[in-house]
């Protein structure tokens, strides 16, 4: 499907989103937001039009039909599925808040796209968490189930880490806890979206964009209503749920939950003397024109046999094709990393993100 045959349909969602700031003591709600609104897309020529509003409408015929469900039944079951306490999470992140105190932001979203059934809305949650200190930023993403299991990243990790060690361009990178998925995040999903085959990545990696993954909720069906299905990204495919972050938003071709497995005997992970281990990316990038990959490294270690220390923050990039050449062994099961809240094309969306152990060669430090 291309984005000019998009298919008729009504969009309505409810989101709550609060900010929170955590300590050790005490919490307390920082920000509070709530949006509710309804789109109605209608194709004209083969060309999508969209028309939005932020309260129901009074509807022609045609509109009703696209609904499928109450008005207002719809909108009542929307409002309550955002309307949870967060007392029990936000006691879960105080525990986590004794060292470094956490900033937390609890997106709730709720979405029904016409289909005639009231039972098929979905909702999900995603959380953004941050600690800040002298020197460091670190952030994570991930659903309230997965929290527990991320926020270690953030314990017993000291803000003073050391300088970064003086010539990381020699050095191997062992990607850890599923940290590989944003390379490839980056690296093909991005290019996918945007119809580019890959580019020398390994026969023994199969990198797909898989709508019923878990790492961040899984969709039966994407925001213009179309059943989902998984594609391969290694294979040349594009990702094939249209998306958008609210009923005001263009519905775009993104990334659901990025998936990468070794599919083929790999080469064993033989761990040189030093190399570094990278566990949590802060942001990454790709740039269209220039075909490159960049990323900031926000949590990492200088491995020396069986001495581990902290390195401080650095970035690295490198061009797209060089990235996933770089790649030369891999091993295991696919780890859930805890997630990216990606910005692409000016719209928040979540991306579920799942990789192996990968090891790759030295990469170029911008």
């Amino acid at each position: 499907m291309d984005a000019d045959s998009l298919p008729d349909h009504f969009f309505a969602s409810v989101v709550r989103e609060e900010v929170w700031a955590i300590d050790n003591e005490s919490y307390r709600l920082l920000e509070e937001r709530r949006e509710s609104g309804f789109a109605v897309c209608r194709s004209r020529d083969g060309i999508p039009h969209l028309v939005a509003g932020d309260r129901l409408p009074v509807l022609d015929p045609e509109s009703h039909r696209l609904i499928g469900v109450d008005p207002a039944e719809l909108l009542r079951m929307l409002e309550d599925t955002v309307g949870l306490d967060e007392a029990a999470l936000l006691k879960i992140l105080e525990r986590f808040a004794a060292s470094t105190p956490l900033r937390a932001r609890v997106i709730r979203r709720a979405r029904y796209v016409s289909n005639g059934r009231i039972d098929d809305a979905q909702s999900t949650t995603c959380l953004v968490v941050t600690a800040t200190g002298p020197g460091f930023r670190r952030s994570i993403v991930c659903t309230e189930d997965e929290i527990e299991a991320h926020l270690h990243l953030f314990a017993n990790q000291t803000p003073d880490a050391p300088s970064a060690v003086s010539d990381l361009r020699n050095l191997p990178i062992l990607w850890s806890g599923g940290s590989a998925s944003i390379l490839f995040h980056e690296a093909l999903g991005h290019p996918a979206e945007r119809g580019l085959m890959p580019a020398g990545l390994p026969t023994w990696l199969r990198v797909s964009d898989r709508p019923s993954g878990t790492a961040l909720g899984s969709m039966a069906f994407d925001d213009c209503g179309v059943a989902s299905s998984e594609r391969h990204l290694s294979s040349g495919e594009r990702p094939g749920c249209f998306r958008r972050e609210s009923f005001r938003s263009v519905p775009l071709r993104r990334m659901s939950n990025l998936h990468a497995e070794i599919i083929a005997d790999s080469n064993p992970i033989e761990l040189p003397d030093q190399f570094i281990a990278v566990r949590l990316i802060g942001e990454g990038g790709y740039d269209t024109l220039h075909d490159r990959i960049s990323m900031s490294v926000t949590l990492a270690e200088l491995v020396e046999g069986e001495r581990s220390t902290p390195i401080a923050p650095f970035e690295i990039g490198g061009s797209r094709e060089q990235v996933l050449r770089s790649i030369i062994a891999g091993e295991g099961p696919p780890i859930t990393y805890p997630g990216v809240l990606c910005a692409e094309d000016g719209q928040r969306i979540p991306v579920g993100s799942e990789a192996p152990l990968l090891l790759s060669k030295p990469w170029a430090i911008p």
